[in-house]
């Protein structure tokens, strides 16, 4: 009996953190050579260490994601000035704009405040990732 619990828990896990790893793209993106960085998802937590951190996800610009976790740790990109606008809807609807975060080009972290509790189930947030090249042609 304690065998098949900890199988249980085992797979529910390994389903949980597939399914929570990365934000679900609503929108295709429009360019295929848009930019696209690291972003690690937090469980439980935003981004402070005290829950589940899922790291080595991939976030592209251009693209509205569904929120599926609490809190998202996003990583600048060397020539690339971004924002990540957050929504309180799960299509990034402009009438619903939360907060947007500036990721200036470099190598720091932002981490942005996802807000989902449940998976997606019941908690409607979503979040699009935008850049501009931030170096001048010569």
């Amino acid at each position: 009996m304690v065998q098949i619990k900890a199988t249980f828990v085992t797979a529910a896990l390994g389903l949980l953190t597939t399914t929570l790893a990365s934000p679900a793209p609503l929108f295709p993106r429009q360019n295929s050579t848009a930019p696209s960085t690291r972003v690690d998802v937090w469980i439980a937590s935003t981004c402070n260490g005290d829950g589940l951190d899922l790291p080595n996800n991939t976030l592209t610009a251009g693209s509205c994601f569904k929120f599926l976790a609490d809190g998202y740790n996003i990583y600048a990109l060397p020539n690339y000035n971004c924002n990540f606008t957050t929504y309180n809807s799960n299509t990034c609807a402009p009438n619903s704009i939360d907060t947007t975060y500036q990721i200036p080009e470099g190598n720091e972290t932002v981490c942005a405040f996802g807000g989902v509790l449940d998976g997606g189930t019941h908690d409607e947030r979503s979040g699009l990732y935008l850049c501009s090249y931030s170096k001048t042609l010569g």
